[in-house]
């Protein structure tokens, strides 16, 4: 064999394996960010940056936007108002992509929040979650640039992982949490992943809520929101809310309509639903944080993550006046910022029914359990007369919103300021 038939062998066998490399790389597509109180010219933006950082990167073969709406248009399909997943995997099939990306930006005050999802065509689930936050437009670009570095598994400075204990800032966090949705009765809800873990519970400023060593032994997924209203009367046929809305938190339940809507969820989704403990729920809401609320100690920041009692509440009397969450009442779920494990509505909007039981002091209210011991695993309460909710609620005053706060009622108690989220356990 010359040496001129070996050199073209030899660049056949290169070009081949550079033919393989690329190859391997999966299609993803990137749909247009919507954008919440910023302009659309800014979803764009980000948008693109998140889009040319992913092309960067070289993991993936991204589409470029001039082709994706070329295809789209071919395909007589409207992109405008597409925003489920449902929606993002049709357009991921139409145009033959492994992956497909969705995200919103929303402007919080002051704060740029971007939330993204990447979901696997084929199976229709979601397989990587990211969260990212800035104060100015210049820390969200950024931001949102290195969330694509970590969708595509490049590390940065600001990639976090659920590990326990790690305070983590608003503004530098990124979530990688697993997601999954479920469809039940043609409604959707996503849950969330938690891993298991120690970390510090209680709050040592109340009474009978010290602080404590406490390990969760196992995964659970808990809802990502709170119970709405729409997914409640799906499954009991009922609405018992005062503040009406589809995606607003199903409220005025007790702790046994609670417990009876996951045995009936449970039966129709064939899974094992249940109302979270009260340590699944303090761990789950903390997302690694040690700090009075899940982004910090700054209870000016409430607004942001939370609907509380703020300016809106006028019949309150120790409401917040120079804070403004926008609503009055109960919020639609999703309206703030999620903590760092991608988790909406931990803190305010309605307490949340727990799984414990506890005993309630009549005269102050405070709640006590035997299960506030340091090194203890996996605690459930199950003494007392009273139930445990948690999160504070629209009428609460920013120090009763602390990721510690506890309260207890009776649990045929069904008012307008609570309801409940779900667990799956593993």
């Amino acid at each position: 064999m010359n040496k001129t038939s070996v050199l073209f062998i030899t660049l056949l066998l290169s070009c081949l394996a550079i033919s393989l490399i690329y190859s391997e790389n999966q299609n993803v597509a990137v749909i247009d960010f919507t954008g919440k109180k910023i302009s659309d010219d800014e979803a764009s933006m980000i948008t693109d940056l998140f889009r040319g950082q992913l092309v960067e990167a070289k993991i993936f073969s991204v589409l470029d936007r001039n082709n994706m709406k070329r295809i789209l248009e071919e395909q007589a399909f409207q992109q405008t108002g597409c925003t489920d997943s449902a929606c993002a995997i049709k357009i991921g099939q139409l145009l033959n992509m492994h992956y497909i990306i969705v995200g919103s930006v929303m402007k919080l005050g002051n704060t740029y929040v971007l939330s993204v999802d990447m979901i696997n065509v084929e199976t229709g689930k979601i397989e990587q979650s990211k969260q990212a936050s800035g104060e100015t437009i210049d820390q969200m670009i950024k931001a949102c640039m290195e969330t694509a570095r970590a969708i595509s598994g490049i590390k940065s400075s600001s990639d976090t992982n659920p590990s326990v204990n790690s305070a983590t800032p608003a503004n530098t966090a990124i979530f990688v949490c697993e997601k999954k949705e479920i469809q039940v009765r043609n409604i959707n809800f996503t849950l969330v992943k938690i891993p298991p873990g120690s970390f510090k519970m209680g709050d040592n400023s109340i009474t009978g809520a010290e602080s404590h060593q406490v390990t969760i032994t196992k995964n659970f997924w808990i809802m990502e929101t709170e119970i709405t209203q729409e997914l409640y009367e799906a499954i009991t046929g009922d609405n018992p809310s005062a503040f009406l809305g589809n995606n607003n938190p199903v409220e005025k339940v007790s702790w046994h309509d609670a417990v009876n809507f996951c045995k009936n969820l449970s039966k129709a989704s064939r899974l094992n639903f249940n109302l979270p403990t009260e340590a699944q729920w303090e761990y789950a809401c903390r997302a690694g944080s040690v700090s009075q609320y899940y982004w910090g100690d700054n209870e000016s920041d409430l607004f942001k993550y939370a609907n509380f009692a703020d300016i809106n509440c006028k019949e309150i009397k120790w409401s917040i006046k120079n804070q403004n969450d926008g609503y009055e009442k109960t919020a639609p779920v999703k309206s703030y910022a999620p903590n760092s494990w991608g988790l909406y509505d931990m803190i305010g909007n309605v307490r949340e029914w727990i799984a414990d039981a506890c005993e309630v002091k009549e005269k102050n209210r405070e709640v006590f359990t035997s299960t506030y011991q340091n090194g203890i695993s996996d605690p459930l309460s199950t003494k007392g007369a009273f139930r445990i909710t948690r999160g504070g609620d629209f009428r609460f005053f920013p120090r009763d919103c602390r990721s510690g706060s506890r309260s207890g009622f009776m649990p045929d108690t069904a008012y307008n300021y609570i309801g409940f989220r779900a667990v799956l356990n593993e």
